[in-house]
């Protein structure tokens, strides 16, 4: 989720500011799809991590057998939870 603000504040943040201070618009077709992108893929990348994060705090609190299995087997497979995240956003 660090990256996806830092992609928002090296990507949007300067155009829209600079926009501000001239008055006008400055989005050629070209930023305008960067700009749509980025919000967009970021956007849909929190959501989805957020998710994975709910999921993964129910597994550490609940008491059941069902949980700590979904525990022991997320914590084995914690880089393929953030790589399907990524690709599921990109999708």
């Amino acid at each position: 989720m660090f990256i996806s603000s830092l992609c928002i504040i090296i990507i949007s943040v300067p155009s829209v500011v600079l926009q501000y201070f001239l008055c006008r618009r400055l989005c050629s077709n070209l930023l305008c799809h960067i700009e749509g992108f980025n919000s967009f893929f970021n956007g849909r990348t929190t959501t989805y991590f957020l998710v994975a994060l709910s999921i993964v705090r129910y597994t550490t609190t609940a008491s059941s057998s069902i949980s700590a299995n979904l525990q022991q087997k997320l914590e084995q497979h914690t880089l393929v939870l953030v790589l399907v995240c990524l690709v599921i956003s990109a999708v």
